[in-house]
C-alpha cells in the first residue's frame, strides 16, 4: 500500500485496508515520526515547540503562498516547522486542515524529536534540524501512496504512457507558472473506461523555477520503480514537492494544462493561464 523508510502510523482503516488515495481526508492523516531521539517534558526543546506551533498554523493560512516555516530557540534545542497547503485550497480550507497538525502529530509520535504529517490537502513537520537545507525531497519525510484499483491489464502499457506523457508535461507546464502558489493542475484524455486521467504537482515557493523543475522531475523519475505499474493512481509527496495523478477529479478549481490524446504518442496541448486567488 506504501513505501516508507521510516516509522508510520496509517489513521484511517479504509487506507489501511484498501489502499485507496482518496480515502485520505483531513482527519485521517498519515504520519512518519523521526528517528532522532525524544525531547523530556517541560525541556528547553518542548518549550521552543510549543512556541513555534502557537504560531505557524495561522501564519500558513494567512500566506498568500499558503505556505510558511517557523524557528524558535538555541541549538542544541532549537525547533525548526515548515508547512503547506494545497495550492487548490482556500484560506479557510487551508486553516481547517492545518490546524490540528501540531497536536496529531505531537499524539502519535510522543515526545518524538521529529515527526512529519501527512493529509489530503496539507502537510507539517518539525525537527530539531533545519528541514528546507535541501531543495528536493529527504527521503525520510516522504508519503508515498497508491490506489488499490487496476489498470486491465490490455491497456496497462498505454495507460503508463499516457500518465507519464502528463506527467512529464506538467513538470514542463509549472516552470513557466508566476504565482506565489507554484502548483498546477491537468488532464489527460485516454480511452471508454478511464476517459481522463486527472494530475496535479506542486513545489513549496521559496523554490526557483529551476529547482521546482528538478525536484518535480526527479519524483516523477521515482515512480514507475516505486508503484505497481497497473494502479489507477499514486502520489508521492514530499516537503519541497509533489506529483499525483488518479483517474477521477480530486482538486478544486479550472484544469491549468489538458492534453488530449488523439493516436499514440500524439497529443494536443491546450494551456490555460493560471488564477489568481484572493486570502
Amino acid at each position: 500500500m506504501m513505501c516508507m523508510r521510516r516509522h508510520v502510523h496509517v489513521v484511517a482503516f479504509a487506507l489501511a485496508v484498501a489502499g485507496v488515495l482518496t480515502t485520505l481526508a483531513a482527519d485521517k492523516p498519515v504520519v512518519v515520526c523521526g528517528t532522532a531521539g525524544n525531547y523530556t517534558a517541560n525541556s528547553a526543546y518542548q518549550g521552543n515547540l510549543r512556541l513555534v506551533a502557537a504560531g505557524l498554523p495561522t501564519n500558513i493560512s494567512t500566506s498568500p503562498g499558503l505556505f510558511a516555516t517557523a524557528e524558535n530557540g538555541a541549538e542544541p534545542d532549537r525547533a525548526y516547522a515548515v508547512g503547506i497547503c494545497r495550492g487548490d485550497q482556500d484560506a479557510s480550507a487551508c486553516q481547517a486542515c492545518i490546524a490540528p497538525t501540531f497536536k496529531d502529530a505531537q499524539d502519535l509520535c510522543p515526545y518524538n524529536r521529529g515527526a512529519t504529517i501527512f493529509y489530503d490537502t496539507c502537510l507539517l513537520s518539525f525537527s530539531d534540524r533545519d528541514l528546507l537545507l535541501s531543495p528536493t525531497n529527504s527521503n525520510d519525510e516522504v508519503m508515498r501512496l497508491y490506489n488499490a484499483g487496476n489498470i486491465t491489464s490490455d491497456v496497462v502499457s498505454q495507460f503508463n504512457a499516457a500518465v507519464y506523457k502528463l506527467l512529464d508535461a506538467m513538470v514542463e507546464y509549472v516552470e513557466t507558472i508566476d504565482s506565489v502558489r507554484r502548483f498546477a493542475t491537468g488532464t489527460i484524455g485516454f480511452d471508454a473506461t478511464y476517459p481522463i486521467i486527472y494530475s496535479m504537482v506542486w513545489c513549496t515557493p521559496d523554490l526557483t523555477h529551476g529547482q521546482c523543475r528538478a525536484c518535480l522531475s526527479a519524483t516523477v523519475a521515482q515512480m514507475p520503480y516505486t508503484f505497481i505499474p497497473n494502479t489507477q493512481g499514486a502520489t508521492i509527496t514530499g516537503l519541497r514537492c509533489s506529483v499525483r495523478y488518479e483517474v477521477h477529479p480530486f482538486y478544486k478549481g479550472v484544469t491549468m494544462l489538458q492534453l488530449t490524446g488523439t493516436s499514440p504518442g500524439v497529443l494536443i496541448h491546450s494551456w490555460i493561464f493560471p488564477f489568481c486567488f484572493a486570502n
